[in-house]
């Protein structure tokens, strides 16, 4: 805008927003505040007070677009709901119990502010910097944090960031594979975010839910962009190890492996048993099913408590030699079974430690 067209008693402030497709430039039309050539919100360099600001506070949802809010104290103001605050600037500001709710906050910069029981629900922080600020209570629920970069920061177990970030929830809406994997990235890059806070605060379990998530969204993602061997591998850490981070999934695992090969074993070639015969002379017993449906109930039982014992043995490794697989299939089920024993026990250890650390 020429600066000849605005008024002397006008701010005249403007700011573009050309890095935005979705919302246009704006010009500020408020008041000059006291002797400055600028309104209270746009005016730099001067102190500034809960007073200045509450003479020009927003009537409802206004643009304050390129604003700079420092040093002052807001507690519980409500000015700010549904206002687009694209580019501001708060620093030292408290903002305890104020609502900010529905607020497009884009590129903006909060550094050493209170926002302690705050309500940000439904914000928009997307690009912003948030440093050294304090969330404890803060309630970000449906907050939007693609490209949100959030350091130092404190949060309890109060701050509220929701079940799911808003582009998870937006996932089932997307019409085309393009706007499912933009909502998919920022829905990872939030979940990264929120997830680091957390490890960062002390707060373990919140942390591990969030990053649970983000390996989620990853998985199916993976799975919507075509590329089947990341997808397949995935979902393989996801119900072998719940995404490296459950030992009980990793144990169910091996235990599915156990049975199944002690069920198979009997069923491909069977085992034989060394056992000491009457005269000390080593005998050979052979445990083996042709047809399950016409072979003896008892038989079956002891069939397949030698094949489970055969079978754990194996599994693990321990290799004791008294009973052997008879029959190439048997020698091949034993052979993996043994690869598949030794790669789940370094999985195991791998999920315990990273657990415990």
């Amino acid at each position: 805008m020429d600066d000849d067209a605005v008024p002397a008693d006008r701010c005249g402030y403007e700011y573009s927003v050309s890095t935005l497709h979705d919302i246009g430039d704006s010009c500020c039309w408020r008041s000059v505040w006291n002797d400055e050539d600028r309104c209270v919100w746009h005016a730099t360099g001067v102190p500034k007070f809960h007073d200045d600001y509450a003479a020009q506070a927003p009537d409802g949802p206004e643009r304050l677009d390129g604003a700079t809010v420092d040093t002052a104290d807001l507690d519980g103001v409500d000015w700010f709901e549904g206002c687009s605050l694209i580019g501001t600037e708060f620093s030292h500001v408290d903002l305890r119990d104020a609502s900010l709710a529905g607020a497009d906050l884009r590129e903006s910069t909060l550094d050493n502010v209170d926002v302690r029981q705050a309500d940000l629900s439904r914000v928009n922080v997307e690009d912003a910097s948030i440093r050294t600020c304090d969330l404890r209570g803060a309630d970000f629920r449906h907050a939007r944090f693609d490209q949100t970069v959030l350091s130092d920061v404190r949060i309890n177990r109060d701050t509220r960031f929701g079940d799911a970030v808003v582009y998870e929830e937006e996932l089932a809406a997307a019409e085309d594979a393009a706007t499912f994997e933009e909502n998919a990235q920022a829905a990872v890059w939030a979940y990264r975010e929120i997830h680091n806070i957390h490890e960062n605060n002390a707060l373990p379990y919140e942390a591990r839910q969030y990053y649970l998530k983000e390996k989620d969204v990853r998985r199916r993602l993976a799975w919507e962009s075509g590329h089947r061997t990341r997808a397949v591998m995935a979902e393989g850490a996801r119900w072998i190890t719940g995404y490296g981070m459950s030992p009980w999934r990793v144990l169910a695992t091996a235990a599915v492996i156990i049975v199944a090969s002690a069920l198979l074993y009997p069923l491909t070639g069977g085992l034989v048993e060394t056992v000491s015969g009457g005269g000390g002379e080593p005998e050979s017993i052979t445990w083996s099913i042709e047809d399950p449906e016409t072979a003896p109930q008892f038989v079956l039982v002891e069939a397949f408590y030698k094949s489970l014992y055969f079978s754990i043995v194996t599994f693990t490794t321990l290799g004791y030699g008294d009973v052997r697989p008879v029959g190439n299939f048997a020698r091949g089920l034993a052979g993996v079974e043994a690869l598949l024993g030794q790669l789940l026990v370094a999985v195991l250890v791998f999920v315990l430690t990273r657990r415990i650390s």
